[in-house]
């Protein structure tokens, strides 16, 4: 994903939230550093700015979705999952 979001101001977060074998469960964000650049904006203290990705990376089929007790969001996860498989049909 750090290929796809890379730019001056690009960088991505995660929080792993468990492990397994090869396998990193993890929540993750898209963070914009630009806000911090601009001289204008720096003088009023604004930090980065954080998207989750989460969803966008189950569309793009770049993650699977796993069911887990504490994730409210597991049907809807499962059901983007699905959709990266299988396309809008």
């Amino acid at each position: 994903m750090r290929k796809v979001l890379i730019g001056e101001y690009d960088r991505v977060a995660y929080i792993p939230s468990s492990s397994m074998q090869n396998t990193i469960r993890a929540y993750i964000w898209h963070v914009d550093l630009s806000f911090m650049a601009d001289p204008e904006l720096k003088k009023f203290g604004i930090g980065p700015a954080y998207s989750p990705l989460n969803e966008f990376a189950l569309t793009s089929d770049w993650c699977v979705a796993e069911r887990s007790s504490s994730n409210a969001y597991n049907d809807r996860y499962e059901a983007l999952s699905k959709i990266a498989i299988h396309g809008c049909k």
